[in-house]
């Protein structure tokens, strides 16, 4: 997060007088905005003590890595002057060297951990530490060269807690010490980067306090699996110590003496200092475990290629442990060759800026008699289909796309044939696309997904013959998401997701849950597929005409599942970026599907649609639904079955994702 905060007094408006930034962008709606009067004085340079990262006492201090404090004295600069957008799309921080600071500014990047309250700007308005020690000065500064390749580093995530957990734990050290204070079951907690499974040796050290018999762990599992364990030891052999009996073993934790895994004294951490040295190939999934730097790695388990993998601790009793993922110098020197986790070190993403796939608008204001032109971020010369719908109040789902043409729309959450006579006026062509007059008025939000190496789409007719329907063009990877609509009779838009069981499909426009059609002679991949002779009424009934969308399981979208807890401390759901958009439904039982978006409201985000239905955008303020992050997005609403129902599978469909990764495109990268 980058955030610039602007104050002047002697602004003859009073909404000008403060002004915030985040990410760039001015926010400007505000629950209290009370505004200084004309040429008020400030606290802000009286002769008083001045406190970063916590309020005046000092006290209630700020819960975040600070990479960059910046006070400009004298002038009000707006966030362009510390900030830029990058061509990926992304906010990144600039250099503030040829900046005016002004007699009382400073400038401290924290570059020094020995003297972290170094003014860097010329002025010499140096700071001084109150509440952290020199060590801890040391500790919580951690590398920062993206140059180097040394970007963020992993550290444990406070989001990322077990399902069940019953007890209390403590995060401290820049959330890389882990104490479980009063444990009734496992605490746990997951990194906040994913190991992938490129043929790459990671290393990382765990340094344990005061263990016990096989306390504190250290963990690596597949991280689909986090959800469905109980105390979160992926790969333990014996259900009480928590895989789930549904939950195959991707994954293995290592303890104190550790007696399931047999390793022997030398490998055991028994001793309060104790440094656990792991290497870990993301490929063949093999985990080297050393300790104390015996010189000798033993290989305690090779998991496959089930990745990509979540590293995890918890303890089960009154016991503590460190990680450094690098943040830190290391007890003991890496092997030759051995990577660390931070974004630097990430793959590259395959798509570094969805908007050349996938573009999302809120807020759109359309008044009824009138066209409105949405002027799009690219051509769709190419092939686009778009999802329209208001969001002020009722409403249908409208999708429109180039392969039908102008004019010619099916409603998503009905099974109404295609209409192609009440719209005269709207069209997708070039980089607009147009809402017709005949829309209501009101405030709009469109989607439009662009053909190509992720979507295609197309139409075709069943017949009383076994047909294959091929796309134009293979889709990248696996087949995520395939939806079929009726153009010339009615009947519900069938949907099939890669983690529908074979032969199951879901409709549109209704909560039913998943069922056994025999509309495919096979599951759909792709690059076609098979349609059965005659189909199944009411679906693929010979004669009738059919459009078709497809998305594939990757670069700027992504399809999978995942469990729910129908609690506020919900699951995590990991799809290597931050979506703009997604959509869940849980699928084995009638539900609704839901719609959230980051453009219909910031975190905490309650905003959210109903894609069967035609209701208005979500209004109930007092339920946070979801929050997006740089990784994924968090399930929050523990009274909703929906998206989080206590130990049901969950389909998701994320649609315009920024990844994080590597090579110079990460949104998650330090500057």
């Amino acid at each position: 997060m980058h955030i610039v905060v602007n104050f002047d007094t002697s602004n003859g408006t009073a909404g000008n007088r403060m002004r915030m930034y985040v990410n760039g962008s001015e926010v400007t709606a505000f629950s209290a905005d009370v505004n200084p009067s004309l040429n008020a004085d400030s606290t802000i340079m009286d002769a008083a003590a001045h406190y970063i990262g916590s309020t005046h006492t000092p006290s209630d201090y700020a819960d975040v890595y600070l990479s960059e404090y910046i006070y400009i004295d004298g002038t009000q600069l707006d966030a362009t002057s510390f900030g830029e957008t990058d061509t990926n799309g992304n906010w990144i921080p600039v250099n503030p060297t040829g900046l005016t600071f002004g007699t009382n500014g400073f400038w401290l990047n924290f570059a020094n951990s020995a003297d972290l309250g170094n003014d860097v700007s010329g002025n010499n308005n140096d700071f001084t530490l109150v509440s952290i020690t020199s060590a801890n000065a040391t500790n919580d500064n951690p590398a920062d060269n993206a140059a180097g390749g040394v970007g963020n580093y992993a550290i444990w995530n406070p989001l990322n807690t077990s399902k069940n957990i019953s007890g209390s734990y403590t995060l401290s050290t820049g959330n890389r010490y882990f104490g479980s204070t009063s444990p009734s079951t496992i605490d746990a907690v997951g990194s906040t980067l994913i190991i992938p499974t490129d043929n790459i040796w990671w290393y990382w050290e765990h340094t344990v306090h005061s263990p016990d018999s096989n306390y504190p762990l250290i963990s690596v599992g597949n991280y689909l699996n986090l959800r469905a364990i109980d105390n979160y030891r992926p790969g333990s052999a014996s259900g009480a110590a928590g895989v789930g009996t549904s939950v195959s073993p991707d994954g293995y934790f290592v303890g104190g003496s550790d007696t399931e895994n047999a390793l022997g004294a030398s490998y055991q951490a028994t001793t309060d200092g104790d440094v656990q040295q792991f290497r870990f190939n993301g490929s063949t999934g093999e985990l080297q475990l050393d300790v104390n730097n015996t010189g000798t790695y033993t290989t305690v388990t090779t998991l496959g290629d089930n990745g990509p993998w979540i590293v995890a601790t918890g303890s089960g009793d009154t016991n503590y442990g460190t990680v450094n993922f690098g943040q830190v110098d290391f007890a003991y020197a890496p092997e030759a060759g051995d990577k660390l986790l931070n974004t630097a070190n990430l793959p590259a993403p395959a798509v570094p800026n969805y908007e050349d796939e996938y573009y999302i608008e809120a807020g759109i204001s359309h008044t009824n008699g009138a066209t409105t032109a949405v002027t799009l971020p690219k051509t769709v010369s190419g092939g686009a289909m778009a999802r329209i719908k208001r969001t002020d109040s009722t409403g249908a789902w409208y999708v429109v796309d180039t392969v039908r043409g102008a004019n010619k729309f099916v409603t998503w959450e009905t099974g109404a044939t295609e209409d192609t006579s009440t719209w005269t006026d709207q069209n997708l062509s070039g980089t607009t696309l147009t809402l017709p007059s005949a829309l209501a008025t009101g405030t709009y939000l469109v989607e439009v997904f662009y053909v190509g190496s992720y979507f295609q789409m197309g139409t075709w007719t069943a017949s009383s013959s076994t047909q294959t329907i091929t796309y134009d063009t293979a889709l990248d990877s696996e087949l995520g998401l395939l939806v079929n609509f009726n153009r010339n009779a009615a009947g519900a838009g069938v949907v099939y997701h890669k983690d529908l069981a074979t032969g199951k499909v879901m409709f549109t426009d209704n909560t039913s849950a998943e069922t056994t059609r025999s509309d495919y002679s096979s599951d759909p991949d792709n690059v076609n597929f098979d349609v059965v002779a005659g189909g199944t009424s009411p679906d693929f009934v010979t004669g009738r005409t059919f459009v078709y969308w497809a998305w594939a399981n990757s670069g700027p979208y992504a399809f999978g599942s995942y469990t729910g807890n129908l609690n506020a401390n919900g699951p995590v759901v990991y799809i290597g970026g931050s979506p703009a958009s997604f959509m869940t439904k849980r699928n084995e039982a009638a539900w609704n599907w839901a719609f959230h978006a980051q453009a219909l409201g910031a975190n905490e985000n309650y905003q959210y649609l109903i894609p069967n239905a035609t209701n208005a955008i979500n209004a109930t303020t007092t339920v946070n639904e979801v929050d997006f992050s740089a990784t994924g997005y968090k399930v929050r609403d523990g009274d909703n079955n929906n998206i989080n129902g206590s130990g049901i599978e969950h389909l998701y469909m994320a649609f315009g994702i920024t990844p994080i990764g590597g090579s110079g495109i990460s949104q998650g990268r330090a500057r």
